[in-house]
C-alpha cells in the first residue's frame, strides 16, 4: 500500500507477481498455466501502462478490467497463453513466462535493445519523473541503474523457468550488447573459459554449427544446464541439430507498402482549419473508440449531442486517449467522427446502403492467407486442395465487416489529414495510397467467403475518412466484378515480394 500510495505501480505488480504468493496459491487450486500466465501478462501490461504515463487507481483499475474482458489491447499487444500440450512447444516473452515452467526451456535473444526512448522514467525518492527529450548525465545515470535492476529481475525470471535443463546460446559479439540478458551472455563466456574441455556436473558444452548463412559464419555455442541423470529420462543433449524446415515467409499490406515511393507531398497537405489533430496517437485513440462502441443505441438514431454527452461514451473515449497519449484531441471531437462513422448512409461508388450500425458487423477482423501464386489460384477459382506454398503468407487486419443481405463489405477507417474530401480528391488520394491495400484485402476476403458455400458473396471495399464526412463527403466505394478480382489476384501473383 506504500508503494501504491507513491505511485510507484511497477514494484506493485511486481510484488503482486513476484512475492504475494499468488501464483503457489493458484496451483493449490489447480489453475491452468494457460490462466496464470494470462493473469500475469495482464499484470506485466497493467505495469507498463503505468510506467508509460501517469495513472491513478481508478484509472489503473478501469484498465484492469478492459483487458480481462477483452475490451483493450495495451501497446505491443496482451500475451495470451493457450493450456499446455504435452507436446507443444510454446513461445513466450520472459515477461509473459512468470509463474510457469517447463521440463526443458531454450532462452534466446535479448542481446539488444532500441537505441533510443522517447521518454525516460526515473524514481525521485518517492516521487516517479517522467522526461521527454535530451537528458542530463544524472538522469542517465540513474536511468541505466533502474533498467539495470530491471534486466536483472527479468533475467533471473528467464533462469528458473526450467523443471531440468535450460539451454542457452552464447554467440561471440562482433559489436557492443545492451540488452537485458548482456549479463548472462558475459557470465556464459566465463563459463566457457573455466570449462574448457573438462566435463561438469552441472554443464555440458555442444558445438552448433549453423552453417554457410548468415554471411559471417560465427561459431555458436549452445551452453547447456541441467543434471546428467536427465539423460536417463530420455531427455540426452541432441549431438547434432537437424537442418530446421524453412519458414514462411510473411507479409502484410504494411510491409508491402514500404517498398514503393511514398506519393507526392501534396496529396497530404492538412486542411488548415480543421479542428481534429492529426498524427498516429490521434489514429489510435479513434480506432480504439470505433472497436468497442456498443452499436445498440446508434443503430437506434441517437442524436449526436446524445452521444457525445453520455457518460459511458466520454468515459470510453477519455480512457483511449489517455492509453494512447491522444491529449490534443477533445472527446467532443472524437465522439463526433465515432458517430458520423456509425449513421452515415453510404452512398459512393455506385453503393447506396443504410448505415454501418444498422447492419452486421464484425469488428478487427484477422486476416491471413497464402500470397496468391499461379499454382493454387484459390477456391474461387476451383484450385484442387490442397497445395503448396512457396511464397508466403499475407496477413492484415479489416477494421471492420459489414453484411448487408447476401453481401459483405470491407470497410477501413481513415483519419487521414487531406486537402478536400470531395469524391475527386478521396478518390486520387485512394489510388496513389490504398490501392495495393483494397486488392490484398479483397482477394484474401473472396476466398474466405467461398468457404461459406455461396451464402455471402464480396459486395466491395469501402474507405472511410472521419474527417470528411460532416462535409458530406469522405467515402470512397469500389464493387470489383469477378473478373476484376481475378486480375488484382494476377497483378499479386506478379509482384516481388519484400
Amino acid at each position: 500500500s506504500s508503494l501504491a500510495a507513491r505511485g510507484r505501480w511497477s514494484e506493485v505488480f511486481a510484488w503482486l507477481a513476484d512475492e504475494s504468493g499468488v501464483v503457489a496459491r493458484a496451483r493449490l487450486l489447480d489453475q491452468s498455466d494457460g490462466e496464470i500466465a494470462t493473469w500475469l501478462a495482464t499484470l506485466d501490461a497493467l505495469a507498463r501502462e503505468a510506467a508509460a504515463q501517469p495513472m491513478s487507481p481508478d484509472e489503473l483499475a478501469e484498465l484492469c478490467d478492459a483487458l480481462v474482458e477483452g475490451r483493450a489491447q495495451p501497446a505491443g499487444g496482451l500475451l495470451k497463453v493457450a493450456p499446455p500440450l504435452e507436446d507443444a512447444v510454446r513461445l513466450l516473452t520472459a515477461h509473459g513466462s512468470k509463474g510457469l515452467e517447463g521440463k526443458i526451456v531454450f532462452l534466446v535473444g535479448g542481446r539488444n535493445r532500441m537505441a533510443w526512448e522517447r521518454a525516460v522514467t526515473v524514481h525521485d525518492g518517492a516521487v516517479r519523473r517522467t522526461i521527454v527529450g535530451a537528458t542530463g548525465p544524472i538522469t542517465k545515470q540513474k536511468r541505466k541503474l533502474e533498467r539495470d535492476e530491471e534486466d536483472r529481475r527479468l533475467a533471473y525470471v528467464a533462469l528458473t523457468r526450467a523443471q531440468h535443463r535450460t539451454v542457452l546460446a552464447c554467440i561471440p559479439a562482433t559489436r557492443a550488447l545492451n540488452g537485458p540478458f548482456v549479463p548472462i551472455q558475459a557470465r556464459l563466456e566465463d563459463l566457457l573459459r573455466e570449462l574448457g574441455q573438462a566435463p561438469s556436473e552441472l554443464f555440458s558444452r555442444v558445438p552448433l554449427d549453423t552453417g554457410p548463412s548468415p554471411p559471417r559464419a560465427w561459431q555458436q555455442l549452445a551452453l547447456d544446464v541441467g543434471p546428467p541423470e536427465l539423460d536417463q529420462a530420455g531427455l540426452a543433449a541432441p549431438t547434432e541439430p537437424p537442418t530446421p524446415p524453412r519458414a514462411p515467409r510473411v507479409t502484410s499490406y504494411t510491409a508491402e507498402r514500404h517498398r514503393e515511393a511514398s506519393p507526392p507531398r501534396a496529396r497530404v497537405l492538412a486542411v488548415l482549419d480543421d479542428p481534429v489533430p492529426g498524427g498516429p496517437r490521434v489514429g489510435l485513440a479513434v480506432h480504439e473508440v470505433l472497436e468497442t462502441t456498443p452499436l445498440d443505441a446508434l443503430a437506434r438514431g441517437i442524436s449526436r449531442r446524445e452521444f457525445v454527452e453520455d457518460a459511458a461514451n466520454r468515459e470510453r473515449a477519455g480512457a483511449a486517449r489517455r492509453r494512447h497519449g491522444a491529449g490534443s484531441l477533445g472527446d467532443d471531437a472524437l465522439l463526433a467522427m465515432v458517430h458520423a462513422a456509425y449513421t452515415t448512409p453510404i452512398a459512393a461508388g455506385g453503393l447506396s446502403l443504410p448505415p454501418l450500425s444498422t447492419m452486421r458487423v464484425a469488428r478487427e477482423v484477422e486476416l491471413a492467407y497464402p500470397w496468391p501464386e499461379d499454382a493454387h489460384r484459390g477456391p474461387a477459382r476451383g484450385a484442387d486442395w490442397p497445395f503448396e506454398i512457396d511464397r508466403g503468407l499475407v496477413r492484415g487486419v479489416i477494421d471492420l465487416l459489414a453484411v448487408h443481405e447476401d453481401r459483405a463489405y470491407i470497410v477501413d477507417w481513415k483519419t487521414d489529414r487531406l486537402p478536400a474530401y470531395d469524391p475527386a480528391a478521396v478518390t486520387a488520394h485512394v489510388e496513389a495510397s490504398y490501392s495495393l491495400q483494397a486488392e490484398i484485402y479483397a482477394v484474401g476476403v473472396r476466398r474466405q467467403l467461398a468457404l461459406t458455400g455461396g451464402r455471402l458473396t464480396l459486395g466491395g471495399v469501402l474507405y472511410v475518412f472521419l474527417r470528411g464526412l460532416d462535409g458530406g463527403g469522405g467515402l470512397y466505394a469500389t464493387t470489383p466484378s469477378d473478373a476484376e478480382l481475378d486480375e488484382w489476384e494476377a497483378r499479386l501473383c506478379a509482384r516481388e515480394l519484400s
